[in-house]
């Protein structure tokens, strides 16, 4: 019975602190923790988020798009981080017939972006777009 009751003491303290070092990764999904999660930035609490849109199929394939509106110094401490993590300067200029990039999500002029396609299967990918002259940051998820 002691045992028992100290393996569920271990694994209530190894969940909780998993939850604290890893609070994105865990329920419930809101727009900041997929934008921290695809971007790799340290987002603040303080952004105001215009759109969480998921359209998903049962087969798992499907689209999450995010959009945040930024203030003058959100915008930039997160343009700051993304030329130190080597973000590109927009405009896009990956081109592939199985990348598919929505028209209205690639026309940023300035600012940066991040486009990580998957090893296994081109045509998935998650793009991040920091617009300089809209101040958004757009996040985009696209698996197929």
């Amino acid at each position: 019975m002691r045992k028992r009751y100290n393996t569920l003491i271990f694994i209530g303290i190894l969940l909780l602190t998993s939850y604290v070092l890893y609070p994105d990764s865990f329920p419930p999904r809101t727009p900041i923790k997929v934008v921290r999660l695809v971007s790799g930035l340290k987002i603040s609490e303080g952004i105001k988020f215009e759109m969480l849109q998921d359209d998903w199929a049962l087969n798992g394939d499907g689209t999450t798009h995010v959009k945040a509106k930024l203030t003058d110094k959100q915008l930039s401490d997160i343009l700051k981080q993304a030329s130190e993590q080597k973000y590109h300067a927009l405009p896009i200029l990956e081109k592939s017939y199985e990348l598919f990039i929505p028209e209205a999500i690639a026309d940023a002029e300035n600012g940066y972006y991040q486009l990580k396609i998957d090893d296994d299967d081109p045509r998935d990918y998650t793009l991040t777009i920091i617009d300089s002259d809209k101040k958004e940051m757009t996040v985009y998820i696209w698996f197929m």
